[in-house]
């Protein structure tokens, strides 16, 4: 009999053991996930339309995506994050099959 409480009880404290990591896991899985989501949109480039007031012009990029202008546009986002810009703006977009497209960077 006094065995038998001794299996329980071991077994029980290994269940709330196991739970406790658990969590610990799930709460730190859920924090790492919203500090870096929140780190990365800070310095994603942001699409304007035109010159951002405080801002330079540092420069020009291009691209070249297929027949979709959403494809194009995220293209021209990732050379400007590469580039260190804050912002950019789409100066052109030319292409009947494969779209070509030139933006203003802003830093």
């Amino acid at each position: 009999m006094i065995y038998l409480s001794i299996v329980k009880l071991i077994f029980a404290t290994y269940i709330h053991l196991l739970k406790v990591t658990i969590m610990k896991n799930v709460k730190t899985l859920f924090v790492a996930a919203v500090l870096s989501s929140l780190s990365f949109a800070s310095f994603a480039a942001v699409e304007v339309q035109a010159t951002p007031a405080g801002q330079q012009k540092v420069g020009t990029i291009s691209a070249n995506a297929g027949t979709n202008l959403g494809s194009l546009e995220d293209q021209l986002a990732q050379k400007a994050d590469e580039m260190g810009a804050k912002s950019f703006r789409i100066t052109s977009v030319t292409g009947p099959n494969t779209l070509h497209g030139t933006a203003v960077i802003y830093k």
